[in-house]
């Protein structure tokens, strides 16, 4: 108690020194704590995410092998099952439903006059709303006797985008495959919530699904998207393995992915990134401690007479050394409280989401405010740094010697 006391009251013999001092750490703390609450964040999500949505959603594509160049991830000798086949699944007890999935990145829509170009359109059947959960805020998906009509739902955010309401059950919109050609109207029978992360990670967003433009029972499909039986999860990966093998041959590869395996890789990637932040991190934090080592060594040679007189009165060395120390941990143990008070601020002023845009990475963060994790890891970071910092200090403090020390 009498050492706290002694810290406090040199404090205010120097305070601007001493605030200055604790500013500059706690901006190391404030970098590590971002960095930290990020990650624990990303964690969590990514957790949640995939709980949220059972094992049995997975998406199947079939390929004979997948090569990686400038242009990314390629799959190449692509294979196909057909509508029989796909059928014959279905009759299955392992499976619920199966959707087949045509996207498009080049849609385009007509309101008016106005064209857009769509991201996350599909044409689906009926069998969409069977197999990928979606939740609508207004009317409902087309069923199967309108799937030969030019039916269409689309999400919230297109919605507003397109008409300024939600309120569209019933307008009409032109959808057309490309600039050249002409758009056909298709009536809007639903308005659905964005669909759960665990979803979208695995297709990509989904904004807009309409009736096909033709159906054709003799169509092939190479990607798939499968509800399985909560309890025959295992079997039905399975039946699709084994149905692969007999209809493409050895040669072809079914790639089957659950919302897991997909955030098991997102998981892998974001540690990789954040592992160069951490070491950023510590280094933010290192570099801010170095005022420790300098306003120590500063104060120490301001208090050489009052060492002398503490060592000529009975003080050991070691109860110099870890008076110093003490105190170069109580200057990083208050830096890291202002530090945390401004990773606070700014954690509810500032979006991480907006980190994941510039990264071209579509995931939002549902925690707000500063991680307990982060904010306890980022303080102890500080308080060992600072420790480390302040043992030359008190090494060459406590080896002065009292009559030395008095003569200065």
């Amino acid at each position: 108690m009498e050492n706290l006391k002694l810290f406090f009251r040199r404090a205010q013999k120097k305070p601007l020194r001493f605030f200055l001092t604790i500013l500059q750490i706690s901006l190391g703390v404030l970098a590590a704590a971002l960095i930290f609450n990020m990650h624990f964040g990303l964690v969590n999500m990514t957790d949640e995410a995939a709980q949220s949505l059972g094992e049995e959603y997975f998406s199947v594509e079939i390929y004979e092998e997948q090569i990686h160049d400038e242009m990314g991830w390629r799959s190449i000798g692509e294979h196909r099952l057909s509508t029989e086949a796909l059928n014959t699944l279905l009759e299955s007890p392992d499976i619920v439903s199966i959707t087949s999935l045509q996207s498009s990145f080049m849609m385009i829509i007509q309101i008016e006059n106005m064209l857009y170009q769509a991201l996350g359109s599909y044409e689906a059947t009926s069998s969409f709303a069977d197999t990928i959960p979606l939740e609508f805020i207004s009317g409902s998906f087309y069923t199967k006797l309108e799937e030969k009509e030019p039916k269409a739902v689309v999400s919230e955010a297109l919605a507003l985008t397109l008409f300024g309401t939600t309120d569209v059950v019933g307008k009409t919109i032109g959808i057309a495959h490309h600039r050249d050609t002409p758009a056909k109207d298709y009536l809007i029978t639903g308005v659905f919530r964005e669909p759960p992360l665990a979803i979208t990670s695995m297709l990509g967003k989904i904004h807009l699904v309409h009736t096909p433009f033709s159906i054709n029972s003799n169509e092939s499909f190479h990607s798939f998207f499968v509800r399985a039986n909560p309890q025959r999860v295992s079997s039905a990966k399975a039946s699709i393995s084994n149905l692969v093998l007999e209809e493409c041959g050895p040669k072809a590869t079914a790639d089957i992915r659950d919302s897991k395996t997909t955030f098991d890789q997102f998981r892998q990637i974001i540690d990789n990134i954040l592992k160069v932040l951490g070491v950023l991190a510590f280094f933010a934090v290192a570099v801010s401690s170095i005022g420790i080592l300098s306003i120590m060594m500063v104060n120490i040679l301001e208090r050489d007479k009052e060492i002398g007189i503490r060592r000529s009165l009975g003080a050991t060395q070691s109860a110099v050394f870890f008076q110093i120390l003490l105190e170069s941990m109580l200057i990083s143990f208050l830096g890291g409280l202002l530090g945390l008070l401004l990773a606070t601020i700014v954690t509810h002023l500032f979006d991480p989401a907006t980190f994941f845009e510039l990264l071209d990475i579509d995931f939002s963060l549902t925690q707000t405010g500063l991680d307990l994790k982060a904010a306890l890891l980022s303080l102890l970071l500080a308080c060992v740094v600072g420790g480390l910092f302040g043992i030359y200090p008190a090494y060459q403090g406590a080896k002065l010697s009292p009559v030395e020390a008095l003569k200065e």
